[in-house]
């Protein structure tokens, strides 16, 4: 059974934290990706990203520390709610 994770919104699942965002318009969807990719890149840390007309998967894992939840996960996903609380 999946669990929120530090009074956020992401659930963690298997070796990964993920949400699904639920945004206006297919043209927020993309907007929203454009600003996750940014913040990403900012990070230096790239989450996968799904996008169906409103509505916009994403998970993080740490590849790098053999696909696990670290830190990095946390700090991006912080980020992420961070930018969605401000388009929504």
């Amino acid at each position: 059974m999946s669990k929120n994770i530090q009074n956020h919104l992401w659930d963690r699942k298997e070796t990964r934290l993920e949400r699904t965002f639920v945004l206006p318009s297919f043209q927020a969807s993309l907007e929203f990706v454009a600003a996750v990719g940014a913040l990403a890149e900012e990070c230096n840390h790239h989450p996968f990203i799904a996008i169906d007309y409103r509505t916009v998967v994403l998970y993080s894992t740490t590849h790098d520390e053999g696909e696990v939840i670290t830190h990095l996960d946390h700090k991006l996903a912080q980020k992420i709610d961070a930018a969605f609380a401000t388009i929504n």
